[in-house]
């Protein structure tokens, strides 16, 4: 259970950073303007709500333990995939899925 916790807290802490730095992802490496960087943020609220009606309907299962670190593993990936793609379309996907899987404060263990 304190492994489960610190590894939320890790991720969280660590995967936040990312909306930090989407300013300087929609300049400097899309070379877009203002409007990709509202798109982004678009995405990223999207995905918070795609992340946490997916919660409220899976609700209390066994094996919750397990679902978490699978989603902390793929959360991780994600960041990793869309920082090195210079695809815009496809990095705007994995954005809005990686903060689909930001929700390890809603898991219930």
């Amino acid at each position: 259970m304190v492994a489960l916790t610190v590894l939320a807290f890790a991720t969280t802490f660590l995967g936040f950073a990312i909306l930090t730095f989407l300013p300087l992802f929609a300049q400097r490496v899309f070379h877009q303007s203002v409007g990709e960087y509202n798109r982004l943020m678009a995405f990223s609220g999207a995905g918070a709500v795609c992340g946490a009606l997916a919660v409220a309907w899976l609700g209390k299962h066994s094996r919750s333990g397990l679902a978490a670190m699978v989603v902390q593993l793929t959360y991780g990936l994600l960041i990793v995939g869309f920082a090195l793609l210079r695809i815009l379309w496809l990095s705007t996907l994995f954005h809005k899925y990686d903060d689909v899987l930001n929700k390890p404060s809603t898991l219930r263990f």
